[in-house]
């Protein structure tokens, strides 16, 4: 049984017409069987309402696999928007302290160990074999936040003192709710936007849904 996870409704679209069944009995989310072994959880935007509503999703039923999918902004200009990418890593950007110039963690400011399970240097690493449809795609570094920004000098720091390729809203909730109760689980996201990059006519949401849902479509349906 797979589950496939994705913060709203637009981002799974396609895969919403594919739906044979809505599930009425789950509070504040939807739960959509698109087939004999496929469920669609709409999870929510952010890291709260997302860790929330796969965690009763988990209480619910026991999954072979987790698909988080949606669409991120990328940190890297070579990387054509509308690609298709599987997150390998996820950081939590905003859990620490704002400075004047810059940021501090939780873990360089010893209030956590940054090698304490689910973290492995700070990050949380999918440790999941790579399925066979994922070797294909480019694996990339995620960083989840609250709060998107389009300061410039704030995206550039955010890139180098994370390490990291592409920033989403609900990466790491998946990832340390997926590590936590030892479910196997992949994200897949499609690149919509490059960060900071203020004129949305220069974004390609859509192109990028379409992009996201045919691979899922492909994958797990067809």
């Amino acid at each position: 049984m797979y589950l496939i996870v994705c913060p709203t409704r637009l981002e799974a679209s396609i895969l919403l017409e594919k739906s044979v069944r809505q599930e009425s009995d789950l509070e504040i989310y939807s739960l959509v069987r698109l087939g004999e072994n496929i469920e669609l959880l709409i999870s929510g935007i952010g890291i709260h309402q997302t860790t929330y509503t796969l965690t009763k999703a988990l209480a619910r039923k026991k999954y072979n696999l987790v698909i988080h999918i949606g669409i991120a902004g990328s940190f890297d200009l070579n990387m054509d928007l509308g690609t298709v990418v599987n997150i390998a890593s996820e950081t939590f950007g905003d859990l620490g302290i704002e400075r004047e110039n810059g940021f501090t963690t939780i873990f360089d400011l010893g209030l956590a160990n940054e090698n304490d399970f689910p973290f492995t240097n700070g990050k949380m690493v999918n440790n999941t074999p790579l399925p066979e449809f994922l070797e294909e795609i480019p694996s990339v570094q995620g960083l989840t936040v609250n709060s998107l920004a389009t300061d410039d000098q704030k995206n550039q720091f955010r890139c180098e003192y994370f390490d990291i390729d592409v920033e989403s809203m609900e990466g790491a909730a998946v990832f340390y709710t997926c590590l936590m109760e030892k479910v196997d689980f992949v994200e897949i996201r499609a690149l919509s936007n490059y960060m900071g990059e203020r004129d949305k006519n220069q974004w390609v949401i859509e192109e990028a849904i379409e992009e996201l849902n045919e691979f899922i479509v492909d994958l797990v349906i067809s």
